[in-house]
């Protein structure tokens, strides 16, 4: 492994270099199969082709194992270059990007990564967020491959290529608004009409099989409908490893945030214990979370007024604190203890996180709420750099 700043730039005499983005699903694989098997689906030699990868350290582990066995050797045959990068550490800015192998005859996909997207989620006591932007994709990868392509490309002019299908204009049309002069946006399947059905046909008819979705198995955008809940599950019950990180992580994000689901508007623990052929899993979930330190959490969280209309919540603003450490026992029993001092019955309304609440949000509006929790210590003290602010604006007001 090297530093971001070790890696050799794209040789000066291309002096147009051709940078494929490869996400591992079935869009860009079917666009790299096309152009290793199909010379005339492209209008460059395969020497100006480098192809970036970078990894969350959270992906599907059949889907790294099919592009190692399908892809890595058509392009270690092809001599076309693989550079796979990821987060070093927490910062981006402090920590930069390092670099897991830089190749043209790649036989290793480092698809565990160095600093893993889930490390991230469950230091905050969080999930990924579907409303607003992808901001754990922009993390994981935008902002990494950003960095690895300036690099590579050393100012010059570049062609950036991506895996949209002739379904997706509108994400192509919204990526083209950040073409420069220097950076050329291209997307191969809109030019050939190419939709997610052309894509798996061209797949199978080279590899025999049928390639997964690309993703986290964490990710909350494969939960949003029925079709990709029935498909992550079945995943889970085939590759218990995710599906005991996912249901670890979204344990303490519920404890932390009882709003925190994976699932919109509900659980993935509940969608889990109803589905077929999980017990193995839930089994091997509940050992592992019994084994874990755990923690009494304290968690405060603030709605200021907002700024343009003060009877309206503005973005909530939290305070995470670990109180004390130790067995999941000797938590609860703190927390029992803490119940019975101050007078106040813990609240076990919800089976899977008891909570002692001091201050419970009484208003959809602006409003504060405190309570402790018991969940595993992965989730870091963390206070958000506004809360003292949306604090005292809401005291100013009377507002708790």
């Amino acid at each position: 492994m090297a530093l971001l700043t070790e890696t050799m730039p794209v040789p000066t005499h291309i002096a147009r270099p051709v940078i494929c983005s490869y996400g591992l699903g079935v869009d860009s694989t079917a666009i790299l199969l096309r152009w290793l098997v199909d010379p005339s689906s492209r209008d460059f030699p395969l020497d100006h082709l480098t192809v970036v990868v970078a990894h969350t350290g959270d992906e599907w582990a059949n889907t790294g194992a099919l592009a190692t066995r399908y892809i890595l050797p058509r392009l270690r045959a092809a001599g076309v270059r693989l550079v796979q990068v990821a987060r070093k550490g927490p910062s981006l800015a402090r920590d930069g990007v390092i670099v897991l192998d830089d190749s043209d005859a790649p036989r290793v996909l480092h698809s565990q990564g160095a600093y893993k997207l889930s490390d991230e989620m469950l230091a905050a006591g969080t999930v990924p967020q579907t409303g607003g932007t992808r901001m754990c994709s922009i993390h994981a990868k935008g902002e990494v491959l950003d960095a690895l392509i300036a690099q590579l490309v050393q100012g010059r002019p570049y062609r950036h290529i991506l895996g949209f299908e002739a379904g997706e204009c509108t994400r192509a049309r919204r990526d083209a608004t950040y073409d420069t002069a220097q950076r050329t946006g291209e997307y191969p399947l809109i030019e050939w009409g190419w939709n997610r059905v052309d894509c798996n046909d061209w797949i199978f008819l080279l590899t025999g099989v049928s390639w997964p979705k690309s993703a986290c198995s964490y990710c909350p955008f494969a939960l949003t409908n029925q079709e990709g809940r029935q498909r992550t599950l079945t995943r889970f019950t085939e590759e218990p490893g995710p599906a005991c990180l996912a249901l670890r992580m979204e344990h303490t994000a519920i404890a932390l945030n009882p709003r925190q689901g994976l699932v919109p508007n509900g659980r993935l623990i509940d969608m889990a214990r109803t589905f077929p052929g999980m017990k193995t899993t839930l089994d091997r979930f509940r050992d592992e979370t019994a084994r874990a330190e755990h923690a009494v959490y304290r968690i405060r969280r603030v709605w200021p007024p907002r700024s343009s209309d003060p009877t309206q919540a503005g973005r909530a603003a939290r305070s995470v604190e670990l109180v004390a450490t130790g067995t999941r026992a000797q938590m609860h029993h703190k927390l029992q203890a803490d119940s019975d001092r101050d007078g106040k019955q813990i609240d076990t309304s919800d089976p899977d996180h008891h909570r002692l609440w001091a201050h419970r949000r009484t208003q959809a509006g602006p409003g504060y709420e405190e309570f402790f929790a018991v969940a595993p210590a992965t989730a870091h003290h963390k206070v958000s750099r506004n809360f003292a602010g949306a604090l005292a604006k809401l005291s100013q007001r009377n507002l708790f």
